[in-house]
């Protein structure tokens, strides 16, 4: 047991020490070796395998495509990470950026000048705290400044603390502002004309002098020998410092290994005044030479140009120099700004310069057009010629109100639904005259065509409607009889056109009426008139209806007078008056009148007395008169008379007439069956005439033959015909009326003289 325990703690203490061992090596880095002799050939070889670091699966060229970056950062991340291996570039990972802490190169960030160094790829070292690239004057070839241009990639890297970009040809170095970290900031001896964005109080130590900044060379009036320098150049605001003009200054250009400096030289060629924004005004400006080959005392890099336009602050910050030639002065370059019609849009802008010089046109935004085409150079350089320019715009859609477009007749109807055309305001819009069946077109209202503009428009179209035949319209001509005494006459016409029917004059005849429109216009109807016509029969007087007479002559007149008269008293004899009288005459007249009288009395007699009178002569008028129910009277054609008297307890009188045709004259004994019996005086029912009357109903004698017949005589009765009120055409009411009367009065005289005599006993 002991022996087996024993053996057990051997083991243990060998794979422990085995362990410790291979963490060691795994810390130090350093090379496996046989430990504990446990180690075989194969293991070694597995171990050693494992230090190599596996290809990145993302080709570094597509994420920092600049190689002698590529390099510096291999030889910064090996530095800044002792414990890991590299072999090349290509094993370099995005997240392998992350390790590099701090990144320096002065040797090699100078290319040729002219090409730019770029630094894409240094976004994703997000730990960065030190970068130091540019130029160096300590190895040689010495060049003053390196080739970064762009910084962008930078702008993000928050744990920077220090950066030195120093000799290079930085123009901007707004990225730069957001790195709130930064301490010292190195950015001297580049192409930089403005600091202004940069937050400056932040920096513990801020490198900026020598900006040197050359302007392209300036084409300058050989005539005037004047030039402008227009720079802004900003400091720690938004100021422009001011610059002098010196009369010259030496720039280092390279520093040769056997330690020889040589240096280009600029000098002043004119003479420069503050412009008050920054610039520089330059007069008296020399002619032009080549730049000097050599200077006593002095090694010289020539310049091709000799003189130039300088300026510099007081605290020799920045330095500016431009280059020039003197050449003749140009003819004007005209820019202008027009519409499609060629309106001008905007004021001409005039370009000036020399010859050789280049321009450059300017695209305006114009409100309310949009930019189409330019037509010429819109840059190019001044010449001896006069050139212009022209922008073209077009107008932006403006909605423009509606043109409508009408079609009505003559009277303004419409014939048709509107057409409204809609678009922008400057579109071209055209109308249509349209073929409208029944229709022919005669003119047109307003511009058939022309532009949509900011007003509303109207159109009209006006036709006149074509001709269609109306139906015919017959005049008849007849008598009052309904006798044809014309020819009928047709009258045609379109339909829409006036008509007129004639009253013709008609001899022995004299125009009563019309029946249907004597006036009116053809339709899709045809109608009759009937003109209507009474007859004329000789001359004769005119009836004034004072004796219930009737007249008739070649007088269109006609009156009706009617009396009525009744009177009644009641006491302990009673009488009753009663009298009725009618009359009506007619004549050929074309005025009525009439008149009609009632009076009632109360007297101590009892008396009826009616009478009824009725005349009428052959005339085309008619007129009927009524006062009441008791009385009536009528004329026509065919003339009748008719009277009868009464006296008793009840009185009538009627006279009718209305047949045109003569009927046999009615016998004693005919009068019986009309009348109700022998004795009976007046009319009888609905029949017309009388007995003494020579007209239809009456006999053929003048005098009646019950005349002297004063019996008083209950009539029948005359039917259900009633006369303004529900008394009945009849007299019959009025005899029984007197009969009960008389009755009563007579019981009421037995009762009063019975009573009495009862009471006496």
């Amino acid at each position: 047991m002991t022996h087996v325990t024993k053996r057990s703690t051997t083991r243990w203490w060998s794979q422990s020490l085995t362990v410790v061992s291979l963490t060691a090596v795994c810390l130090t880095g350093g090379p496996l070796t046989a430990v504990a002799g446990t180690t075989t050939t194969a293991d070694r070889a597995t171990t050693t395998a494992t230090k190599s670091k596996p290809k990145a699966d993302e080709s570094i060229d597509s994420w920092m495509p600049n190689k002698r970056l590529q390099e510096t950062v291999l030889k910064d991340l090996k530095d800044d990470n002792p414990n890991k291996e590299w072999q090349s570039v290509s094993e370099i990972t995005k997240d392998d950026m992350q390790l590099l802490k701090s990144l320096h190169d002065t040797q090699h960030v100078y290319i040729d000048g002219k090409t730019e160094y770029s630094l894409e790829g240094l976004q994703y070292a997000t730990n960065l705290e030190r970068l130091t690239l540019g130029g160096d004057l300590n190895y040689h070839p010495v060049r003053l400044n390196a080739d970064i241009v762009d910084v962008t990639p930078l702008k993000d890297l928050q744990s920077l603390k220090v950066l030195n970009l120093q000799y290079n040809r930085l123009k901007d170095v707004s990225p730069l502002a957001g790195l709130k970290n930064v301490t010292q900031m190195s950015l001297g001896w580049n192409y930089i004309e403005d600091f202004s964005m940069l937050p400056i109080s932040q920096y513990e130590q801020f490198t900026y002098i020598n900006q040197f900044i050359e302007r392209p060379t300036v084409n300058i009036s050989a005539k005037s020998r004047s030039a402008h320098l227009k720079v802004a150049l900003k400091f720690k605001s938004s100021t422009p410092v001011e610059l002098e003009a010196p009369s010259g200054y030496a720039r280092l250009s390279d520093w040769t290994p056997d330690d020889k400096i040589f240096r280009s030289y600029y000098f002043n060629g004119g003479t420069g005044t503050p412009d008050g924004q920054g610039g520089l005004k330059f007069t008296d400006i020399v002619d032009q030479e080549p730049g000097p080959t050599e200077l006593p005392g002095q090694n010289v890099t020539p310049l091709p140009d000799k003189f130039y336009l300088l300026g510099k602050d007081k605290d020799g910050i920045f330095k500016v120099a431009q280059p020039y030639k003197l050449a003749a002065e140009a003819k004007p370059v005209t820019v202008k700004y027009q519409d499609q019609d060629g309106k001008s849009l905007h004021d001409d802008i005039v370009l000036e310069g020399v010859v050789g010089d280049h321009y450059i046109t300017e695209q305006l935004e114009l409100p309310g057009h949009a930019f189409k085409e330019v037509k010429g150079a819109a840059q190019g350089e001044f010449s001896d010629q006069a050139q212009t320019v022209t922008y073209v715009y077009t107008k932006d859609p403006v909605k423009a109100q509606a043109v409508t477009v009408k079609y009505q007749d003559e009277n303004g109807k419409s014939l048709r639904d509107d057409i409204v055309l809609n678009g922008n305001v400057g579109d071209d819009y055209t109308t249509e005259r349209l073929t409208l069946p029944g229709y022919t077109f005669k003119e047109i209202k307003g511009e058939p065509q022309g532009k949509l503009g900011d007003q509303a428009q109207t159109v009209t179209y006006v036709y006149t409607k074509d001709p269609v035949a109306g139906k015919p319209i017959t005049v008849k001509y007849v008598s009052t009889t309904g006798e044809e005494i014309a020819p009928d006459v047709t009258l045609n016409g379109d339909t829409g056109a006036p008509y007129e029917a004639e009253r013709l004059d008609i001899p022995g005849y004299e125009w009563t009426k019309a029946e249907g429109n004597e006036k009116g216009t053809f339709g899709d109807q045809a109608h009759t008139i009937t003109m209507i016509y009474t007859p004329i029969e000789g001359d004769g007087g005119s009836g004034d209806g004072s004796d219930g007479g009737d007249t008739g002559g070649n007088s269109s007149s006609s009156s009706s007078s009617s009396t009525d008269s009744s009177s009644d008293s009641s006491s302990d004899s009673s009488s009753d008056s009663s009298s009725d009288s009618n009359s009506n005459s007619n004549s050929n007249s074309s005025s009525d009148s009439s008149s009609s009288t009632d009076s009632s009395s109360s007297t101590d007699s009892n008396s009826s007395s009616d009478s009824n009178s009725n005349s009428s002569s052959n005339s085309s008028s008619s007129s009927n008169s009524s006062s009441n129910p008791d009385s009536s009277s009528s004329s026509s054609s065919n003339s009748s008379s008719s009277s009868s008297s009464s006296t008793g307890s009840g009185s009538s009188s009627h006279t009718d007439s209305g047949s045109d045709q003569p009927t046999a004259p009615v016998t004693d004994e005919q009068d019986d069956d009309v009348t109700g019996g022998p004795g009976t005086i007046g009319p009888a029912g609905p029949f017309e005439g009388g007995l003494d009357s020579d007209q239809p109903g009456g006999s053929t004698g003048g005098t009646s033959p019950f005349e002297n017949d004063l019996t008083p005589t209950i009539f029948p009765t005359q039917g259900t015909t009633t006369i303004d009120g529900n008394l009945p055409q009849t007299n019959e009411q009025r005899g029984r009326l007197g009969a009960w009367l008389g009755a009563a009065l007579l019981a009421t005289v037995g009762l009063t003289w019975f009573s009495r005599r009862s009471r006496q006993k």
